[in-house]
């Protein structure tokens, strides 16, 4: 078993945060494969050179996506909820989750 590199991560400036959550957006309704550069570009109000500028590809912006999504759900394991009374071992609260841990949406989206 090789040893797993950690995937390089940009620093997150205004306009690379704005790409970041237009593409979050959009590869949620729609899907990573059916977005492009162009679409995340218009939707995040920056020009493409800003984008390859703090990116450098779609795949780096992937890699954020991704990365920040396992954050977030990393946050939401059940090792991150709350337990009931004081240190005791009485199970877990069903409601007790960090906010953003239940599910965003019931309609469609980007899974087709």
């Amino acid at each position: 078993m090789g040893s797993e590199e950690e995937p390089r991560r940009v620093r997150m400036t205004p306009g690379a945060r704005r790409v970041l959550e237009a593409a979050e957006r959009l590869f949620y309704e729609h899907g990573i494969h059916a977005v492009g550069v162009d679409l995340i570009a218009a939707e995040a109000g920056v020009t493409k050179k800003t984008l390859y500028d703090r990116f450098g590809s779609k795949e780096q912006i992937v890699v954020e996506y991704l990365a920040g999504r396992d954050e977030r759900w990393r946050g939401c394991s059940p090792a991150g909820w709350t337990r009931r009374g004081r240190g005791r071992r009485t199970g877990w609260r069903p409601f007790s989750r960090p906010p953003g841990c239940g599910r965003r949406s019931t309609g469609p989206r980007g899974a087709a």
